[in-house]
């Protein structure tokens, strides 16, 4: 069928390309339309039920909503894990389903079950689905921004984007929510004088009917009038104020009692649960929500086409501003997946052209590049469109891609090279000429199964990768699939595409193997290392021994078969390997003498490995998303005025770094039911400038101890301090000057530039706007001259437009350039030079007119689907480019200055602190100099304090710097800080600067943090969960997990979730003394949530704006718990006698004891019992009793939060890990906890987080990835029918372990310094090592079928007359294969560099995959390359024996002579 397909192919080579074109133009549209994210969606396949109860506390909504909710949810087919969260107002319940279930089937089934809520929650109370989002689904955040020339009211901008901008981004195809967050919401406000109320006897019923009655409209029908119809319309909406105040609610004898009558009205601000903040100022803003499936790269270009519409309709000044874009991280991962791909493809293709040394060849094997990449787009967008699976472009589907490029070129190199084999066998060195279809039939045939063999076993090897489930499934999945595809789409080239090119392309003078240098170098290199290696079987045993115990000390073998990091799984774990390598090493050595030599040698090595550092263990490397999530903990009673206080002071402190872009604070949660976050909840985005622009403000601590050190020497050569009396006091002061000074270096570093970086953005809008003026009026004179006096005129317009418009847009494009300021801009340039006569027709003038080549480019660019470039976006594109160039520039000269000032001030802190520590230790008093020493010392601490100093003091210590500035400016190197969640800007810097009294730090990132908050509810590495019955039986064990776990090493952010600490004003409420007093509980309750809470009884209908009306007390009846206990409550019906004969005396009396009250009720004019008269037209009868006469009014704590899962409350211990491996880390504190915590009975505890992930796949690959293993070697074996021959060809796998850890041991500590730890065994790992062992395995095929081939060339072993002979065979055979092999793995090696080098964004998700891959395939290529050929000389050379061995009974001679020579 194959070879079939292949004559075919050649014979109608035509019929191939056309068809292979029209694939080509399906690839590119496939391409251009495939749904792009930074990384795949990791989240839980969840649906979210939230409710709303306002005014109800934590505890009742988990009691009465929450948990019957939650149960009722739990009988949901498919569901996993129902997880909830009761907080104050709402309750959230997360409902997760297994990842089989459809999406929306999935709501459907919550839906259904919804709908019996009613008959088991309070009246009222109605729960409802979040927006149809995912975790991911928060693509965009905006901030609603003023200029400082038109500034507008902070309601006013609340009211323009709940009712404007919001509902119109909503409208943006591909959204699903906009969730409005911070400003201040307006209401109208009716506070009633409970007082008033009474004297003229109206209820709060009554207010709430009158209000109600007075907002609403009527319909009349229609009338006839004239043959014309007219429809009847009464409005009677509530346009303002003073119609709320006129609104009258009842009448007493004629005289009508208005609403201002018994309450002052006013429009004010709603109850807030949250704020907005960015640069010190509260903002308003929204985040929007992507539906679930969306492309989230078209959806946020949707919105902003959506805000360039928007824009003009805005007021004066109002601009609409990004906070959050995650674009930015797609473009980054894109752009690094991209030109990495690029610069392997370029890279493979150099090294393919210097080995065969012909262009055209050259062709014949990159074409499959490209093709096969076009192949897998297309096969992804064919599954995408049928419904079958949705493979997006990410990072990690380009990474399928971009791991392949080495090895997506070896069947065409194979059928290449067999090709150019035979026509240079035929043609010799002439020229190959004329048709040679018939000559390229035979061996593109032969190696047509060989082809499709080896791509089986490479999509063999990636089924463990197909196997793996959960999180780590949803992350590798689309990476198994991309390189499947490619695979497949290679395959499919090489028997069509190949085949059909090499007649039509192999032709000219084609080279031999010992015509190019290159393989001439390699062969006189390897032919005589692969002679002296051949004889010596013993050595090369040995050797290949001592890799894999090598391996075994650095390598956690244990984490393998799915065990962690346990110290006591790895020994056990490293003594099997250890014991089953030597005792086969051994066993096969010859010799008694070889045997002891291999026993002893192999015991010392393995002893020494041992004690390597071994290799972590983590679940994946984090993704640098470029913006980091600042989101402390603090304790839950933060009002929201000490919110934004909080808020502002940590931005502040945020925005002190040179390194951040912008700082957007949110406290409390958004208008969302997919965001939990109570008020005390700080979540802060802090946006990074790209890297490039980072300052080199870093001086690493070696190069800092050592020039302390250096300075440390001279003031003791001066005088001015004497030597410390041993060393180690010595090496304490160097160290306590090295940290004293570095971190007042820092400081002054960081302030320094960040000084620097705030001048150039005030210079930079000018500069833009001029920049952008010019060049909107260049375009324009393209496409029409402009009437320009001279070109001084020219200039002076374009200053003269600059200088006008600077105010308006300068600020804007400094920020943040975007197109409607751009297309505002242009068009006001425009207009200007209409009105002055220098442009006639401004149509024309705004087209943008380009070049023929531009133009076709364009045209191709529409056909494909993109939009029409416009004469704006070509000035956005120029603003943003010059901008770049600008920053550019200006951070080169920033640097230039921090070394220059850095170097000095280093100096300068360091001798200071060195006399500090000189003088506390004593080693000034004895010094010649030593009163200088500590006048200096004395003069530092004052000037560092801010008090007056005495310059005098530091004038012997400059002119001692003289030369030592100098010198050390010359040698020292500054850094930028390292990037990064875990880098040393933000878990280091970050850390220390926002020490915050009450508040612990934590640092995220936004897409994780979503996936982890929504699915587990841990937001850092390792979250414990602790259950239980009650919340203070948790609060005691998890407080007494976080004492346990703070002093294990590698802890970081050890904290307990807060549960209590949220204060209550409890009212606790005396049901015998209210029954006494006739009143009812519903009573009391009513006025409670009445006077505190107040009822919004309607909506005002303002145009598009609609503004709540509540009824409430007013504050002075609600301020404090004084106030609360004096409110009156009302006995309905209750006469003035069963009053009297219940309190035990007259009415008016006052409360004698608690429990005992005032039952007052409303009196005549001229009572002199203390209270107002009230009006004859007053209500009578009515006994209105004080609240503390029938509740106790008291402020307790309480839970700000209360959290369960599948119906049992929880809480959390989170927790970061720095410094070691996550599952280490979580082995050890699981054995420290199950010692010092003892558990109460009805408690048990799980430990969360990502480290569950890792062990997971851990467990899946134990058993997967042998049985693929085996099922690989059981094929090898079927297909070449020799047990030994399959078993030479697995040998390369455990070599390609060893070579990957190798690496991965190694590579850190040379890019990073010896100190540098090995790179963790993760996920990513683990697919490197899965694609290596295929290619290692492939690897091994070919050598073998070289070996095997270069037997069969001489008859097989029967017709080999001698050892010798057979030798020869097998040298003949491997360097026979040393082209195709400098062609494949050659090229696989090279080509994998830029991966391992990569830097963009995803880089470090690039690297972990690509080490193994490199080192492996070194490694494994030499173990192949040399190891294979003597393991199968010595394998054939028993068997040749055996065949001969009555030739060698007769001739002994012969086998003696033979013995000698091999």
């Amino acid at each position: 069928m194959i070879e079939r397909i292949i004559e075919l192919s050649i014979r109608n080579r035509f019929v191939v390309f056309i068809l292979t074109a029209a694939l080509t133009i399906a690839g590119i549209y496939a391409l251009l339309h495939t749904p792009v994210d930074a990384i795949p969606d990791l989240s839980e396949n969840q649906v979210i039920v939230f409710t709303d109860w306002m005014g109800r506390s934590p505890r009742e909504i988990e009691d009465q909503v929450t948990y019957p909710l939650s149960r009722k949810l739990q009988g949901l087919a498919g569901v996993r894990a129902v997880r909830s969260s009761s907080e104050f107002n709402f309750s959230m319940i997360t409902i997760i389903f297994q990842d089989g279930v459809d999406f929306y089937f999935a709501r459907q089934r919550v839906t259904e079950k919804l709908g019996q809520a009613s008959n088991f929650l309070p009246s009222g109370v109605v729960p409802y689905l979040a927006p149809d989002a995912t975790a991911l689904g928060q693509v965009f955040w905006y901030t609603v921004e003023t200029s400082a020339s038109n500034p507008i009211d902070s309601a006013k901008l609340w009211a323009l984007n709940k009712f404007y901008i919001a509902p119109q981004l909503n409208a943006a195809e591909g959204v699903s929510d906009v969730a409005v967050v911070g400003g201040t919401p307006l209401e109208y406000q009716i506070d009633v004088r409970p007082e008033d109320l009474r004297s003229y006897g109206i209820s709060l019923g009554d207010l709430y009917a009158a209000v109600g009655k007075s907002n609403m409209p009527a319909g009349g029908g229609v009338i006839q009038k004239n043959n014309a119809e007219y429809i009847v319309r009464g409005v009677g909406w509530i346009k303002d104020k003073s119609d709320i105040e006129n609104t009258v609610i009842k009448e007493i004898d004629g005289t009508p009692i208005y609403v201002k009558t018994v309450a002052d009205v006013s429009v004010g601000v709603q109850f807030r649960r949250s704020v907005y903040e960015k640069d010190g100022n509260e903002v308003v803003g929204g985040a929007v929500l992507m539906r679930h499936g969306q492309n989230p790269l078209e959806v946020t270009r949707h919105v902003k086409d959506r805000i360039q519409e928007l824009q003009p309709g805005l007021p004066a000044g109002v601009h609409i501003i990004p906070a959050y874009d995650r674009t930015r991280l797609i473009g980054g991962a894109i752009h690094t997946l991209s030109e990495v791909m690029w610069h392997e493809m370029v890279i493979a293709s150099i090294a393919i052209l210097l080995i065969l040394s012909h262009v055209r060849s050259v062709f014949v094997i990159c074409v499959t590049l490209p093709l096969s990449v076009l192949f897998s787009f297309l096969m992804m967008w064919v599954l995408r469109t049928t419904g079958v699976i949705d493979i997006q472009a990410n990072i990690m589907s380009l990474a399928g891609i971009t791991i392949s490029i080495g090895i997506l070129v070896d069947q065409a190199i194979v059928m290449t090279e067999n090709a150019t084999h035979h026509l240079k066998a035929h043609f010799g060195d002439k020229k190959v000429t004329g048709d040679i279809r018939e000559l390229v039939i035979e061996p593109c045939r032969t190696v047509g199964r060989p082809i499709f063999f080896s791509v089986l076993i490479m999509l063999l090897s990636f089924v463990p990768v197909f196997m793996l489930s959960g999180r780590e499934g949803k992350l590798f999945h689309p990476l198994a699939f991309t390189k499947s595809f490619a695979m497949i789409g290679v395959a499919v080239i090489s028997v069509t595409l190949v085949p059909a090119l090499i007649p039509t392309f192999l032709k000219g003078r084609l080279r031999s193997e010992e015509d190019n240098w290159i393989v001439r170098s390699f062969i006189n290199i390897y032919k005589p290392l692969l002679t002296w290696a051949l004889p010596r079987r013993n050595l090369v045993m040995w050797m290949f021994a001592v890799l894999l115990v090598l391996a075994a000390g650095m390598f956690p073998l244990q984490a393998i078969v799915g065990q962690g990091a346990s110290e006591n799984a790895w020994r056990t774990a490293f003594l099997t390997v250890f014991a089953a390598v030597t005792a086969l090493t051994v066993f096969y050595t010859r010799g008694f003498r070889s045997q002891a030599l291999s026993l002893v040698s192999l015991t010392v090595i393995g002893l020494w490995a041992f004690h390597f550092t071994k290799i972590g263990v983590a679940f994946m490397p984090a993704l640098d998303e470029g913006t980091t999530l600042d989101m402390p903990i603090t304790v839950p009673r933060a009002s929201v005025t000490q919110a934004v206080d909080d808020l502002k002071a940590r931005d502040a402190l945020l925005r002190g770094f040179p390194e951040v872009e912008s700082v957007i604070g949110k406290a409390g949660r958004a208008d969302t039911p997919t965001d939990p976050a109570p008020l005390d909840m700080v979540e802060t985005f802090v946006n990074f400038r790209p890297k490039e622009l980072w300052p080199k403000r870093v001086l690493k601590y070696p190069h800092a101890e050592k020039q302390v050190n250096i300075l440390l020497g001279v003031l003791e050569t001066q005088g001015f301090i004497v030597p410390a009396a041993n060393d180690d006091d010595r090496r304490n002061l160097i160290n306590d000057g090295t940290q004293k000074a570095l971190e007042r270096f820092d400081e002054m570093m960081r302030e320094l530039a960040l000084l620097r970086y705030k001048e150039f953005e005030q210079d930079l809008g000018p500069l833009l706007t001029r920049f952008a003026v010019s060049q909107t009026i260049d375009l324009m004179e393209r496409a029409q001259p402009l009437a320009w006096a001279n070109e001084t005129d020219k200039s002076s317009k374009i200053d003269r437009l600059s200088q006008t418009l600077v105010d308006q847009y300068g600020v804007w494009l400094a920020k943040h350039p975007a197109l409607e300021d751009v297309t505002g801009l242009a068009q006001d340039v425009a207009h200007a030079l209409k009105d002055e006569g220098v442009v006639d027709n401004l149509t024309t003038v705004l087209e943008l007119h380009e070049g023929p080549v531009s133009r076709v480019v364009t045209s191709v660019q529409e056909m494909l689907g993109a939009n029409r470039k416009t004469l704006f976006d070509a000035v956005l594109q120029n603003v943003e480019a010059e901008r770049g160039r600008l920053w550019a520039e200006q951070v080169e000269k920033i640097n230039w200055e921090l070394h220059d000032r850095g170097s000095m001030a280093f100096n300068a802190y360091a001798i200071e602190e060195l006399a500090k520590a000189g003088s506390k230790a004593g080693l000034t008093a004895k010094a010649k100099r030593g009163p200088e020493s500590e006048h200096l010392a004395q003069e530092a601490i004052k000037s560092q304090l801010g008090h007056d100093f005495n310059k005098a003091a530091f004038k012997p210590f400059n002119d001692l710097r003289q030369d030592l500035d100098a010198t050390f400016a010359k040698g020292v190197f500054f850094w930028p800080r390292q990037t990064g969640p875990r880098g040393d800007l933000v878990d280091d810097e970050m850390g220390r600067v926002l020490q915050v009294p009450g508040w612990s730090n934590i640092f995220t990132q936004p897409i994780i943090n979503r996936i982890e908050m929504l699915s587990t509810g841990v937001r850092t590495d390792i979250g414990v969960k602790v259950f239980g019955e009650d919340l203070d039986t948790i609060d005691g064990v998890c407080k007494a997990i976080e004492a346990a776990l703070k002093p294990i090493n590698g802890a970081r952010d050890v904290v307990a979730a807060p549960i209590m600490g949220k204060g209550y004003l409890q009212i606790d409420i005396d049901r015998e003394q209210a029954a006494r007093y006739g009143i009812s509980i519903e009573d009391i309750q009513n006025e409670i949530e009445v006077a505190l809470a107040g009822r919004a009884v309607t909506y005002t209908v303002e145009k598009r704006d609609r503004f709540p009306v509540r009824i409430r007390y007013a504050r002075t009846s609600r301020g404090d718990e004084d106030s609360i206990r004096r409110l009156l409550i009302s006995a309905e019906g209750m006469s003035n006698s069963s009053a009297i004969g219940a309190s035990g005396g007259m009415s008016g009396s006052k409360p004698t004891s608690k429990g005992q009250a005032t039952a007052m009720t409303s009196t005549r004019p001229g009572n002199d019992d203390g209270h107002a008269a009230t009006p004859p037209h007053a209500s009578q009868g009515k006994v209105l009793i004080p609240l503390d006469a029938v509740a106790t009014v008291k402020i307790v704590e309480g839970p700000a939060m209360i959290k369960s899962e599948n119906g049992r409350l929880l809480n959390y211990v989170t927790l970061n890990v720095r410094g070691r491996d996550i599952v280490g880390y979580v082995d050890e504190a699981q054995r420290v906890v199950a010692q010092k915590v003892r558990l109460p009975e009805g408690v048990h505890i799980e430990w969360s987080g990502e480290f569950e992930h890792q062990v997971r796949a851990a467990r899946t690959l134990r058993f997967v990835f042998p049985a693929v293993i085996v099922l690989i070697f059981v094929i090898l074996y079927l297909t070449y029918n020799d047990l030994a021959d399959a078993a030479l060809m697995m040998l390369a796998v455990p070599e390609a372990l060893a070579g990957g850890a190798f690496f991965m041991y190694l590579f850190p500590k040379i890019m990073q310094g010896w100190s540098a730890p090995p790179m963790d065994f993760s996920v990513a790992v683990w697919v490197g090592f899965i694609a290596c062992f295929g290619m290692a395995t492939e690897t091994g095929i070919i050598m073998l079928v070289y070996l095997r081939e270069a037997i069969e060339k001489r008859g097989g072993l029967e017709n080999i007359k001698s050892l010798e002979e057979l030798r020869q065979a097998v040298i003949e055979g491997a360097v026979h294969r040393l082209r195709p092999k400098l062609l494949t793995e050659g090229v696989a090696i090279l080509a994998i560099f830029p991966m391992v080098f990569a830097k963009g964004v995803g880089g470090e998700i690039l690297a972990p995959m690509a080490l193994p891959v490199l080192g492996g395939l070194l490694i494994s290529d030499e173990v192949v390359d040399l190891f294979l050929p003597v393991r199968f000389y010595w394998v054939r050379r028993a068997r040749w024996l055996k065949l001969h061995r009555k030739e060698l009974a007769k001739n002994p001679i012969a086998e003696e002579v033979s013995y000698v020579h091999n």
